[in-house]
């Protein structure tokens, strides 16, 4: 059973946010086409999106400057320094994120359901995200 939430956070942390694992792989095998792109993000990621995809998000980034177009014959990209940099911002923002939501600093009792826990501000029962996307 695929629960939808979690198909959409699976969606936004990788195929909606691919610029970080360009730059990623980027860093990791140096200057790459537009074609190798593609092919570590499926190798390495597990991320399947069409080629049409991942140019468009390679444009976007030349664009923003975080990867510069080199050599005269077939398109190969390299980091930046503003490229290196919206890495790492990146990172610290996921990085922030899970430790905020990872279960070793929960406040609730491991025991207790979602549907009893109490919020620890105000201490009446959690409201629940409406999330209609």
């Amino acid at each position: 059973m695929t629960i939808k939430a979690v198909k959409r956070l699976k969606r936004k942390i990788t195929v909606e946010n691919l610029w970080i694992y360009i730059l990623k792989i980027i860093m990791d095998h140096g200057e790459i086409r537009g074609y190798d792109a593609r092919k570590y993000l499926r190798e390495e990621y597990g991320i399947k999106v069409p080629a049409i995809t991942t140019y468009t998000v390679i444009y976007r980034m030349e664009r923003e400057g975080l990867i510069k177009k080199i050599g005269n014959g077939d398109k190969y990209y390299k980091i930046t320094e503003k490229g290196y940099e919206a890495f790492k911002q990146g990172i610290n923002i996921i990085k922030e994120s899970l430790s905020k939501l990872d279960p070793s600093h929960s406040i609730r009792e491991k025991t207790s359901s979602p549907d009893q826990s109490m919020d620890e501000t105000n201490h009446s029962p959690s409201t629940p995200l409406n999330n209609t996307s």
